[in-house]
């Protein structure tokens, strides 16, 4: 299984999927220890630690798709979307 680069939600929610350094996870974070992973709303992009390994990895991503999936529920329930039936 490969980690996509990105995910699709519906209604125009699109989360993007960063491999990247420790390094560059803890800038992305504004944390000095900011642990394997993260999502961020405001940037809809979910930050992975490349160096872990792949079932790490793949662990990981899920964990912050579960994230990335509750701020989009809450994009949805809080939206005025127009329901094409109206």
């Amino acid at each position: 299984m490969i980690i996509p680069k990105q995910v699709r939600f519906p209604f125009n929610y699109h989360v993007k999927v960063k491999r990247v350094t420790p390094a560059e996870l803890a800038i992305a974070t504004h944390d000095p220890d900011p642990g394997y992973a993260a999502w961020d709303v405001d940037s809809m992009t979910i930050y992975l630690d490349r160096t872990r390994p792949l079932k790490k990895l793949r662990a990981d991503f899920l964990h912050e798709m579960e994230h990335a999936f509750a701020d989009w529920r809450a994009f949805v329930l809080n939206s005025k979307l127009v329901d094409p039936r109206d």
